[in-house]
């Protein structure tokens, strides 16, 4: 139970003793009155905002940081990817020239693919970044509440 209630409910008690005194219990149920007035618009206040709120970053949660969670798995993948070419061409044996040749060549494709995922790893990151600031405080203040 919240502050404003148990206060609501305080009062209540209080008006008891003072049965005898109309004027003092007409003060406090209009007093009473209007705290549970404040407290129902304060729920439907909390609650619009709560939606309002969780509908934004839900929605930013499942597009954007989707996508960068992919492009971090991609960027996982590759790297490991590239530790076993890494690893293929250091143990190729120099006197075989042609499997020399094509673990050299498996490193090189897979140096570059591991270069681009980087970048594009980054990008996402930075878009992310980049769209967080406005997408978290866009839900602060829904324009639909805003009075002129």
């Amino acid at each position: 139970m919240d502050y404003l209630s148990q206060f609501t409910n305080s009062l209540w008690d209080l008006s008891s003793y003072f049965r005898d005194v109309a004027d003092v219990v007409v003060c406090l149920n209009k007093l009473i009155h209007a705290l549970q007035e404040m407290n129902k618009f304060h729920s439907i206040y909390l609650d619009q905002a709560s939606r309002t709120i969780l509908k934004n970053l839900m929605s930013f949660i499942k597009g954007v940081i989707k996508g960068v969670r992919e492009s971090h798995h991609y960027f996982e993948k590759i790297s490991v990817d590239l530790d076993g070419a890494l690893s293929r061409n250091s143990q190729a044996p120099r006197s075989r020239h042609t499997e020399a040749e094509e673990a050299q060549n498996l490193l090189c494709a897979t140096r570059s693919c591991f270069r681009h995922t980087a970048l594009d790893h980054v990008y996402c990151l930075s878009a992310l970044q980049a769209k967080k600031k406005p997408e978290v405080l866009g839900t602060a203040i829904p324009s639909s509440w805003i009075c002129s």
